[in-house]
């Protein structure tokens, strides 16, 4: 039928009473208009009036005429027979009769092919999918360039349609590079873009082409069309689309569906527990307190939590409060997140997918992550019981802070506790922070510094779920990194080579675990103590260890009842962290704080309930350093030009890591220096206080009596001093140097003792003269530095002196007429050699005619005698031209020369000795 050149399929109804009324042409095509969005009339209009086109007019057709009009649709013309099946679908969605609208349906499945353009026709009967076809004719997808399109803008979900899904499953991969070309403006007609699709149709495989078949696939390539292949790639790699083609495990799935299930009931019934004791705990009464209390402990047992913290004696809303805080981090734990579909998504997600990524290793420093990945994921990954589930150690630090330092390199690396040690000793402390030193046993070891302000302890709780290996050699090295390390050789210069090298090396790492790795989490108790004045540190680390371990067996449940009773506590709080402050009464402070690897949580309990989740593991453990393969083997087992770019890093990193052994070598020798001094002032420190203790008792003993050294600088002198002052100021000086510091006491009758300090060469050996009297030469025997001369010289004790009465001869030496002695009286004139106070009898006239004999023409002595304090000796040389005169000078002086030599009696010179008389007997 047709009317003003415009044909009609059907007689309209409503709109379009009857032939004989018609409308104007330009009014009718108005009113068609209108009506399209009716839900009685369906009219697919083309709003080009110029020409005539077919307008088809959905009326209530009969399932007889549907099924005529589905068997006379053109086979050969997809345009025109795309639209028809469209037009038909809709009006067979308006019939009521279900099983006449699924029979139709299933006709226009049949030949809804028809509707395909040719290229996607034939690939979709190759795939089976022929009958899947109608899905893509009513989402307007019939040629390949727009399937491929929106496959790769549109990922799949839950809510696609099966038939849909279906198609994607089993044509998507063929067409995604294709697809991701197209999205990106790149016509897809090109030769370029069909030899790269034929090698790599998929994302799975485009990262695995090598770097010579790309290059050739992609000849004739546009520099920015380059650039668009290079950003496919990037997602080629990337988790998500890596993660698309990896098959579900159901198992897995199911086991962890079950296992939250089963947790947010006990979660559901500890929060209407947790109301009921709320609401009980503002009644005061003794029952209620019962009951609360009871209600407490059925919520501790519902979240896994230990029953020691009601020992804790503390208020119900504190323990509200801080319960309600581990019931949200439960919560969050079990809502939180969807669960993993199969292995190899947990490996390539826990710890932001290091597990495919490299490390930046060395002997002599801190342990490195490499800012991307190294290989594509695995297909597959078996999983494995760790040896040891659960490992609980201390580790200490000299500084405050380090320790939470140390947690976050643990954390940001992923290896295990106590491999970057070496290097967070050697370099990370020392060089950045100024601390030093670990412990890795709960034994507290004598640190480097023996005294200090602060130190840093930590205790960590590891936790092995699942091991796993990854084969470095049977992976496959991403393709952006290999393209990057291609480059390296490309450079002009060997600076720019060097350069490139330790570019890749810091983003892709030196080395790559090829062991064991381990899947789990890391809980760290952390404490540092501070203190107001230098303490000693094996003191301040016990304070700080013990510190630590109360809080952990309290529970620390976040709040300040955790720190204890000091008014002066604080606590903060974030996700997964706690952090609580004491000040204590004896001037020192405590922190206390926790940070996780793994699930976040603020106690351990909570943590070990939380990692029951492996969408909460993370890498905690790459293997051992020997498992270590290094990446330039990597890349040299690749064959050709790599080989050439395996050396470059090889020789880079084997420069880089020399420098840092001398690094080391000299940081080694600092901290060994460190070391040396610090125990050099241990054993000073022991020595001095021997040495103290040993003078304190050689005060009360008559040591090295009656002599003095005869060399030394005489620093200073006093007198009249008591025996207690005299000793403590010889003590106090004396510790000052004990190596070379001595001094002499001397006492007096009626007078108090004398005190003369003096400080002797260290070169140069010291040698003493015997005094006699009450001298007591007074030293430190253990550290002395001329000690052997002074027990060589010297006996340990001097016998005990006789009566002074004993002493007072009529002549000095009466057996020897050669020497004689005039009472009474001095020379005037002469050099005074020597004097000499508080010696015996005998030791005066040995000295004496010693002295004398030297030179007895011109040597001349004295002796004093002095009741209860011994004799003085004084002794001149004279001049041999200048007459010597005499004094009188009375009491009990004698003098002592040779009669027959000195040159006063022999007239050499004239002596006037005027009177002289002989000592009267």
């Amino acid at each position: 039928m047709q009317y003003f050149g415009i044909q009609f399929t059907d007689a309209v109804e409503k709109e379009i009473p009857s032939p004989g009324k018609l409308l104007d042409y330009r009014a009718m095509h108005k009113k068609m208009q209108e009506q399209q969005c009716r839900s009685n009339v369906f009219c697919v209009l083309n709003i080009n009036t110029i020409s005539p086109s077919y307008f088809l007019f959905k009326v209530k057709m009969t399932p007889d005429e549907l099924k005529k009009k589905i068997s006379d649709l053109p086979v050969d013309k997809p345009t025109e027979c795309e639209e028809l099946i469209r037009q038909l679908y809709a009006q067979i969605l308006t019939l009521h009769n279900t099983s006449d609208k699924d029979k139709l349906v299933e006709e226009l499945k049949a030949v809804a092919c028809y509707g395909l353009q040719t290229d996607l026709r034939k690939v979709m009967e190759k795939k089976g999918l022929r009958l899947e076809s109608l899905n893509l004719v009513l989402k307007y997808l019939t040629n390949v360039p727009e399937l491929a399109e929106y496959f790769h803008k549109n990922a799949s979900d839950s809510h696609e349609e099966h038939g849909l899904q279906n198609v994607r499953r089993r044509l998507g991969p063929d067409i995604e590079v294709l697809g991701g070309l197209s999205a990106a403006g790149i016509e897809v007609t090109k030769d370029w873009v069909k030899n790269l699709c034929k090698k790599a149709p998929s994302l799975l495989a485009l990262p695995r082409l090598s770097m010579s078949v790309l290059e050739n696939c992609c000849k004739g390539a546009e520099e920015g069309e380059m650039s668009e292949i290079e950003r496919l790639i990037e997602y080629a790699e990337s988790q998500r689309s890596q993660l698309a083609n990896i098959p579900q495990d159901h198992r897995l799935i199911q086991e962890e569906k079950d296992s939250k299930a089963l947790d947010k009931d006990k979660l559901e019934k500890a929060k209407e527990l947790m109301t009921e004791a709320k609401v009980m705990a503002e009644d005061q009464s003794e029952e209620a307190k019962t009951t609360v209390k009871t209600k407490l402990s059925e919520i501790l047992n519902v979240l896994d939590l230990p029953q020691d913290w009601l020992k804790q004696e503390l208020p119900p809303e504190e323990l509200f409060k801080q319960l309600d805080y581990i019931s949200r981090e439960c919560s969050h734990g079990v809502e939180s997140g969807g669960s993993y579909k199969s292995e190899v998504e947990i490996i390539a997600k826990a710890s932001g997918g290091k597990a495919v990524c490299g490390i930046y290793y060395s002997d002599y420093d801190a342990t490195r992550p490499a800012q991307m990945p190294l290989f594509l994921l695995p297909r597959e990954v078996n999983f494995s019981k760790p040896g040891s589930s659960q490992e609980i150690k201390y580790l200490k630090f000299s500084k405050q802070g380090m320790a939470s330092e140390y947690a976050r390199m643990v954390e940001s690396s992923s290896t295990s506790v106590g491999v970057g040690l070496s290097g967070f000793y050697g370099s990370f402390a020392g060089d950045i922070q100024g601390g030093y030193g670990h412990d890795q046993h709960t034994q507290l070891d004598q640190t480097q510094s023996s005294s200090q302000t602060s130190v840093s302890v930590l205790q960590f709780i590891r936790t092995a779920k699942k091991t796993f290996r990854i084969d470095p050699y049977q992976s496959i090295i991403s393709l952006t990194a290999r393209k990057m390390a291609k480059s390296i050789a490309n450079d002009a210069s060997d600076t720019e080579i060097e350069a490139s090298a330790r570019f890749f090396l810091k983003r892709y790492g030196s080395h790559y675990p090829g062991g064991i790795q381990t899947l789990g989490g890391v809980f760290f108790s952390i404490a540092d103590a501070e203190s107001k004045s230098t303490k000693d540190t094996l003191q301040l680390t016990k304070a700080a260890v013990d510190h630590l371990n109360s809080q952990i067996i309290a529970g620390f449940l976040g709040g300040a009842f955790g720190i204890g009773a000091s008014l002066t506590a604080e606590h903060t709080e974030s996700q997964g962290q706690t952090r609580g402050r004491q000040a204590s009464s004896d001037s020192d402070s405590f922190t206390y704080s926790v940070r996780s690897v793994g699930p976040q949580a603020t106690n351990p309990a909570t943590f070990h309930k939380l990692l029951s989740y492996n969408s909460n593991w993370a890498l905690i453990d790459r293997g051992e350093s020997q498992s270590y393969i290094p990446v330039w083997e990597l890349l040299g087992s690749l064959g050709g030009e790599y080989k050439e770019v395996a050396a470059v890093l090889k020789a880079t990193w084997m420069k880089d890591e020399a420098v840092r052994k001398e690094n080391w070598k000299v940081q080694n020798k600092k901290k060994r220096s460190s070391e040396e001094r610090a125990q050099q002032q241990k054993t000073r420190e022991k020595q001095l206080t021997d040495a103290k203790e040993e003078l304190v008792k050689l005060k009360n003993e008559s040591a090295y009596k009656g002599y003095s050294p005869t060399s030394g600088k005489l620093l200073f002198s006093e007198d009249s001093m008591s025996h207690k002052s005299a000793y403590d100021k010889a003590i106090q000086f004396i510790m000052q140097d004990p190596e070379h510091n001595l001094c002499e006491i001397t006492w007096w009758l009626g007078w108090g003792y004398t005190l003369q300090c003096w400080t002797v060469s260290n070169t140069t050996p010291t040698t003493f003269s015997h005094r006699g009297g009450e001298h007591f030469l007074f030293f430190s025997e253990m550290l002395f530095k001329w000690k052997d001369h002074v027990g060589h010289g010297l006996p340990r004790r001097m016998p005990t002196p006789c009566l002074v009465s004993k002493f007072i001869p009529s002549k000095i030496q009466p057996t020897n007429d050669e020497y004689n002695s005039y009472q009474g009286y001095s020379p005037k004139e002469g050099t005074l050699v020597s004097i000499e106070d508080s010696m015996s009898h005998k030791d005066a006239c040995d000295e004496a005619i010693q002295f004398i004999m030297k030179d007895p023409e011109h040597n001349i002595c004295e002796i004093t005698l002095w009741f209860g304090w011994g004799y003085t000796l004084k002794c001149w040389t004279l001049s041999g031209t200048t007459p010597t005169t005499f004094s009188h000078r009375g009491g009990h002086h004698f003098l002592l020369f040779n009669k027959v030599l000195n040159c006063c009696l022999r007239g050499k010179t004239k002596c006037v000795v005027s009177p002289v008389s002989h000592i009267r007997h």
